[in-house]
């Protein structure tokens, strides 16, 4: 019982604990409040630089004074507000009845920006149409031009359209897509004199390039930037020749890029074409996992077929196919790859048991078994972990044709029998692959149009065929773009093309990829992309706000607003804890109230009954003596009849 009591006492400590901070938020929110209208007054038009300088040093005194009340806040001397309170209340008599309360940092170089972690989309030049993706088993439908006004070339296959097509069905899937920005990596340079012209979206830049490829680098920059506000894209020196020059849209369009009488190598730029950007998939409220599928998830849509974490930030490399021999075979060496700005080492052969290294196009340390692992070798630093997805070869069958074919796979030899239809051709060679799949890890399934190969542990899958039978593996369902046709398969132990697996790159944050020392050609041959994955993050930190300038003004409103919902968030979560402290304190007073009852029956004598009892036991002795006493009196009477 006395346990009990302390427990309430405790709780109510809990109580008072939450309401302290509750008011030290409070104070912060009246501030933010003010804020927000300085920034709203000072982004208006009428306003003199010297009236917003005005301005924003009320602003900077607010947001000192939020940033003075969030290191203050304390109770009994421990800080609440500094994103190091983490602590458990002991609310029962007995070990491991405990509540645990948390509070996050809510200092201003955190609030302002609103981030939450998801799937980031890997960029394709092909639109959505109907059936491409499922998203938590809603269709999406096609994505279409007129949702972006902003690109001018390639709209409907743009990271807008594309989100936009997502966003028509985000209620029913529980996930919404955020365009992320649209970064163009460089190319590795190589100074020279020329003169010309760049097209960015539709825009001529006049540019000059000479053997010095830093001055280079810098004028190419300053021409496009002078125009960014055209173009809607800025240009960004990397400070190295292996990377060159970076071209950011950061409201995601597309960036078309014509290079006319320069060269890639000699602007440090990447090369003509229309480049679209990714997006991030993130989870609505009570949605913890994000499941992605559909016919061309990965081709159109950029997305891994899978289940995540929602979570966990993620994305994934694409799937590659090496068709070249030894010498051309693309492996993961030092310099290729930069996670959050940590260098990955060169991957292993030793890594990978199970791929075949025999032909010349599959190299074990291309391979993603050894990729994902030289990257975990690095996790402690980069806090990215590395996964090998199943590698997947979806095929389609040709019209039927009469005869066998030959084909080897994983180095093993396999006959094809003509089975007399294209369903039958498909049955056979399922049966053919599916009995020696324990040597070559290669298991096939029938998936109504053709044959889909699966390698569920990630390996390289190596194919080549003989094509001097006049039946390619085509007519069995298998697509003759993933395998060598070879007139002599004997030689195939060093023939067949080679299709690597993807790899899945997680984190509990956003995270970034570049290119290394190698330049980030070598990073894209790896199916890799440079940029930030797996945030969607809008907003500025409080302690970057800066009213002086009608933009700055107009930012400053999202980070404000940000900063807001920040508190909101943790004041309602706060509000939840108080409410359970106090259903934890009537809990624990019934309960208390009830033993003591309970011990006062066991203990205290009950009046009411011992009363009733001795007037029972009196009123039966008095029967008694009236009874005895007319027992005697009869025997006077007797005896007095006699005399």
């Amino acid at each position: 019982i006395n346990g009990l009591n302390v427990a309430v006492r405790n709780a109510n400590d809990g109580i008072s604990l939450a309401e302290t901070a509750e008011a030290s938020m409070g104070s912060m929110t009246d501030s933010l409040q003010r804020l927000r209208e300085l920034a709203v007054q000072s982004a208006n038009g009428s306003y003199s630089d010297a009236d917003r300088q005005l301005l924003n040093e009320e602003a900077q005194a607010l947001i000192a004074e939020v940033g003075r009340v969030a290191d203050t806040a304390n109770f009994n001397g421990v800080k609440l507000l500094d994103g190091s309170y983490n602590s458990n209340f002991q609310v029962g008599a007995n070990a491991g009845e405990t509540i645990n309360v948390s509070i996050g940092k809510l200092t201003t170089d955190t609030l302002g920006v609103s981030d939450k972690n998801g799937v980031t989309a890997t960029a394709t030049d092909n639109a959505l149409a109907v059936g491409d993706l499922t998203i938590n088993g809603v269709a999406v439908g096609a994505s279409k031009a007129s949702d972006d006004s902003l690109s001018t070339s390639g709209n409907s296959a743009s990271a807008i359209s594309k989100a936009a097509a997502i966003n028509a069905v985000s209620e029913q899937s529980g996930v919404t897509a955020v365009v992320d920005e649209n970064l163009v990596a460089g190319t590795s340079m190589t100074g020279a004199n020329a003169s010309g012209s760049v097209v960015i979206n539709g825009t001529t830049i006049s540019v000059t390039t000479t053997t010095d490829t830093t001055a280079t680098r810098a004028s190419v920059v300053e021409a496009i930037n002078a125009q960014s506000g055209l173009t809607g894209v800025r240009a960004v020196d990397t400070g190295e020749d292996a990377e060159g020059v970076q071209l950011i849209a950061d409201d995601g369009r597309n960036i078309a890029l014509t290079l006319n009488t320069v060269s890639a190598a000699a602007t440090g730029l990447s090369a003509t074409g229309v480049y679209e950007g990714g997006y991030t998939l993130v989870a609505n409220a009570g949605v913890n996992e994000i499941t992605i599928g559909g016919n061309n998830a990965a081709a159109n849509a950029g997305l891994k077929a899978g289940s995540y974490d929602a979570s966990v930030a993620a994305t994934s490399s694409e799937t590659r196919l090496q068709t070249g021999a030894t010498s051309t075979a693309t492996t993961l060496e030092a310099g290729d790859l930069v996670i959050n700005g940590v260098g990955i080492g060169a991957a292993v052969a030793t890594d990978d048991t199970s791929s075949v290294a025999a032909a010349g196009s599959s190299a074990k340390e291309g391979s993603a078994i050894a990729i994902a692992a030289a990257i975990n070798r690095s996790s402690a630093e980069t806090g990215v972990t590395a996964e090998a997805n199943a590698n997947v070869i979806k095929g389609t069958s040709a019209s039927y044709s009469a005869g066998n074919a030959t084909m080897e796979l994983n180095g093993v030899s396999i006959t094809l029998t003509d089975g007399g239809t294209a369903e039958a051709n498909r049955a056979n060679a399922v049966s053919a692959i599916n009995s020696v799949a324990g040597s070559t890890g290669v298991v096939a399934e029938d998936n109504g149009s053709g044959l889909t190969l699966t390698a569920a542990d990630g390996r390289n899958i190596v194919m080549a065929y003989d094509n001097d039978t006049g039946v390619g593996i085509d007519v069995f369902g298998i697509d003759t773009a993933n395998a060598e046709g070879v007139s002599d398969l004997t030689a195939a132990t060093t023939d067949g093309y080679t299709t690597y697996s993807t790899v899945t790159l997680k984190s509990a944050g956003e995270f970034t990829v570049a290119g290394g020392t190698n330049g980030n050609a070598a990073l894209e041959s790896l199916g890799f992309e440079a940029g930030s994955f797996g945030g969607a993050e809008a907003g500025q930190f409080l302690n970057e706000i800066d009213l002086s300038t009608q933009q700055g003004s107009t930012d400053a409103l999202a980070a404000i607003d940000n900063a807001l919902d920040s508190i909101t968030q943790a004041r309602s979560e706060l509000g939840a804890v108080q409410n359970r402290f106090s259903a934890t304190i009537e809990n624990l007073s019934a309960t208390s109230e009830k033993f003591s009852a309970a011990n006062s029956r066991i203990q205290d004598a009950d009046f009411a009954a011992e009363a009733a009892n001795l007037a029972r036991n009196q009123a039966l002795q008095q029967a008694g003596v009236s009874m005895l006493a007319q027992a005697n009196a009869s025997s006077q009477q007797v005896l007095q009849l006699l005399g």
